[in-house]
């Protein structure tokens, strides 16, 4: 009963870019972007202003900026949210930002 238990991690630290931040880190900010062209593309097909998008999903109206320049990542939820206010099915939104985030879709 002495002897005490050790977790170790079975992740490995995350492997450094180019430009000395992570591998992760780099690859978190181009999906942000991503997404958030993925996003602007569908309001603008749509017609919609940000403040539009923002009162259909019951956003703060500088959210949907936020979004669409990769400052900010949505959770699920808020995809799911604004999937509803652009009136599309969610896992298209999500299929146009993954789309966009292996560059086979150009601005």
């Amino acid at each position: 009963m002495g002897s005490s238990l050790r977790f170790h991690s079975t992740r490995h630290p995350p492997a450094p870019n180019v430009q000395g931040g992570s591998t992760t880190a780099c690859l978190r900010i181009q999906s942000a972007r991503a997404f958030g062209l993925a996003l602007k593309a569908a309001r603008t097909e749509r017609g919609l202003s940000q403040e539009d998008l923002a009162e259909r999903g019951d956003f703060d109206r500088t959210y949907p900026s936020m979004l669409e320049r990769g400052r900010r990542s949505p959770t699920f939820f808020v995809i799911l949210q604004l999937a509803q206010g652009l009136r599309m099915d969610p896992v298209a939104l999500f299929i146009q930002a993954v789309a966009r985030l292996h560059g086979e879709v150009r601005s």
